[in-house]
């Protein structure tokens, strides 16, 4: 696993342009990366790469950074070659922390935040961090809750009192448990800090593992005797299903008469009325007049909609037919513009 992070002065410049300085930390690091792997003296070919944003430290002070899941190996140049890297070592870790910060700064470079950056950033040491671990899936569930989580469960919240926030957190490399106090308003400043860009994407796919190379790691895969990658089944429950092969009917009947059954969810609903309704047939002629709705005069429970049959209810305001809902929205719009 591969993890560069950001040194402290840049950090002022990325929580006020998240969107610019994450993009560049993405592709510098990446591209860093398959720059030495391909070197002979390493591993000499296209490696891969699964990379995940972690904004927080564990305190949720701001600490930006990527981690990145890599194969030990990489595709040689005729594409058909697995070259192995050493079990021990992948590239040399400062050298790829000085190409980096080189490309990060290239990066930079084409934006107007290279000037509010300061200067003897530049010339420091940039923290790169490698280590081997083994088939990768302890990583995945470290890595894990970055993605689906936020930076604070509430069952690490310790106490709420006085306007206060009291939470506790692990030190990093002692694993001690300590707490953080802060004010309501500081502790708010400081979880908000790691909200992401809107319609941002935390986790990115890099060579071997780019969308554009799927064919080739699906061959890679046949070759080194791995089983092929199928879409995961979900599981027939209350909130996932299995979209059926051959689109059925939409609904069908069941043993009762009054209940059908949903194919793809197994769900039964309420038989129409086999009464014939006037109302549940489609209107052949003219509606009766209704009267234009009150827009100024707040909906009732009575008023939002006029129930003319077990399963139908007429709009109020256009007259409408429309299948009955458990909750009608409040009228005053036509049903179309819901």
């Amino acid at each position: 696993m591969l993890t560069f992070t950001l040194p402290g002065p840049l950090r002022s410049v990325a929580r006020s342009h998240q969107t610019i300085v994450y993009d560049a930390l993405f592709r510098a690091s990446a591209e860093a990366a398959q720059h030495l792997a391909r070197d002979s003296r390493f591993v000499g070919g296209q490696i891969g790469l699964v990379g995940v944003l972690h904004t927080w430290a564990r305190d949720l002070s701001y600490h930006p950074h990527v981690h990145y899941l890599v194969p030990a190996g990489g595709l040689a140049d005729d594409g058909q070659t697995w070259l192995p890297s050493r079990s021990d070592f992948l590239v040399p870790v400062k050298a790829l922390s000085h190409l980096f910060r080189a490309k990060f700064r290239d990066s930079l470079r084409k934006t107007d935040c290279l000037a509010s950056v300061p200067a003897g950033v530049w010339e420091q040491d940039w923290v790169v961090h490698c280590q081997p671990v083994g088939n990768g899936l302890t990583a995945f569930q470290y890595l894990a809750p970055y993605i689906f989580r936020v930076a604070l469960s509430n069952r690490r919240i310790v106490t709420v009192e006085d306007d206060r926030v009291t939470f506790r957190y692990r030190a990093s490399g002692t694993g001690e448990t300590k707490f953080c106090t802060l004010l309501a308003e500081q502790f708010i400043h400081r979880f908000l800090q790691h909200v992401l860009p809107r319609s941002f994407v935390k986790v990115r796919y890099y060579g071997l593992f780019s969308p554009g190379h799927r064919q080739q790691l699906s061959a890679l895969r046949q070759q080194l005797g791995a089983p092929l990658a199928e879409p995961a089944s979900r599981a027939a429950d209350s909130n996932t299903f299995a979209a059926p092969l051959v689109e059925p009917s939409l609904l069908t009947a069941t043993d009762k008469v009054d209940a059908v059954e949903v194919p793809s969810t197994g769900s039964r609903l309420p038989a129409p009325a086999t009464d014939a309704d006037p109302f549940d047939a489609p209107p052949t002629g003219s509606l009766p007049p209704v009267p234009p709705a009150d827009l100024n005069t707040p909906s009732s429970p009575s008023s939002p909609s006029v129930m003319v049959s077990p399963h139908r209810v007429r709009c109020p305001a256009c007259g409408q037919l429309m299948q009955r809902q458990a909750t009608l929205p409040p009228h005053g719009r036509s049903p179309h513009e819901w």
